[in-house]
């Protein structure tokens, strides 16, 4: 079924509409007294063949193969051309196709070549902003579609992403109350307890795109408190914040990662060198992240194939969300590992 918006999309529909408006202004234009004869109608539409081929050669030759490739000097050249032939099949159409359609009828025709220009440039000049009128929508439609496109596959992305990370830290803190209930701890009700409080936060606070900085950071804190529980030497571990802590936000789950690898591979099974350290400094429009930690024995239990899953999906998150407003830096040596990382808000 056709609908307005199809019937005005369409191009038979509207070349037929520019011409049927050109014809009945040029008739009205053409017409040498207010009764319109016969010979008004057909000095028109013989009028019209000249500026017919004219429009279409433009737009069907010299626009797609010149103009479009932005060859603008050959353009202009067969611009010139073209009027040479716009005027050429002008005077043949009134000199001698109308004598042998029409022989009974004497057409004079009173237009110079410099008055023919003026109707060849308007002509031409109207339809080609038509055609690259169109063409800019139409690109900007595309580009507009194409960004759509990208922000769902990038929507997309990150909820696999983060999918990932849920079940990567539950995993860790698992194996944490697995530990202490092994060895009958009394730590391990306490443990349960801030597991439950920092997954409370995961699953029902940490859906939006941004949360409030100040419960990422009290999240961070459950998390390293938890952590604390199972450490030999709990001392070890120093979490500095400082800065105006307002109604910034921030990401969910992204400092994390890096908190949570600097525990699984820094402090554990390190009993004698063993330390992690935290900055975190706050400002309106900017945090800057830093930690340091030695570098451990990592747990036989733990697979291989998990290893450096959560930062790799923390620097894909980093990008897709963060782009140029953010520096991550990671370095590490025989003994340590360090993470410098700097968030516009």
């Amino acid at each position: 079924m056709l609908t307005p918006k199809k019937i005005v999309q369409n191009r038979i529909f509207l070349h037929s509409l520019f011409w049927a408006i050109s014809y009945y202004i040029l008739l009205q234009h053409f017409s040498i007294s207010q009764k319109i004869t016969f010979v008004d109608h057909l000095f028109t539409i013989l009028f019209h063949i000249s500026l017919f081929c004219g429009v279409y050669i433009n737009l069907y030759f010299l626009i797609p193969r010149f103009l479009n490739k932005q060859d603008y000097w050959k353009y202009v050249v067969s611009l010139i051309l073209l009027f040479g032939l716009f005027y050429g099949i002008h005077v043949f159409t009134f000199d001698i196709l109308s004598e042998l359609i029409f022989p009974n009828y004497y057409l004079i025709v009173f237009y110079d070549y410099i008055e023919l220009l003026k109707y060849f440039v308007v002509y031409l000049g109207l339809t080609t902003l038509f055609v690259l009128s169109k063409s800019w929508i139409d690109l900007a439609d595309s580009k507009k579609q194409l960004a759509e496109k990208e922000k769902e596959l990038i929507h997309n992305e990150l909820k696999a992403l983060k999918a990932q990370v849920n079940p990567h830290f539950l995993f860790n803190s698992l194996n944490s109350i697995y530990a202490l209930a092994l060895q009958k701890s009394d730590q391990a009700p306490e443990v349960i307890l801030k597991l439950s409080s920092v997954l409370r936060y995961m699953i029902y606070e940490s859906n939006e795109q941004g949360v409030e900085l100040k419960k990422e950071i009290n999240f961070i804190k459950d998390y390293i408190d938890l952590q604390k529980l199972r450490t030999k030497n709990p001392d070890s571990v120093i979490i500095n914040i400082s800065g105006d802590i307002k109604d910034q936000k921030i990401t969910p789950l992204i400092l994390i990662v890096f908190i949570e690898n600097a525990f699984k591979h820094g402090v554990k099974g390190d009993t004698v060198n063993q330390f992690i350290q935290i900055n975190i400094t706050v400002s309106d429009t900017e945090i800057q992240f830093f930690s340091e930690n030695n570098i451990g024995r990592v747990d036989e239990t733990e697979q291989d194939e998990y290893k450096g899953l959560g930062l790799e999906n923390v620097k894909r998150r980093l990008e897709l969300l963060y782009n140029e407003n953010h520096d991550l830096k990671l370095s590490k040596t025989s003994d340590t590992f360090i993470v410098e990382l700097k968030l516009l808000l």
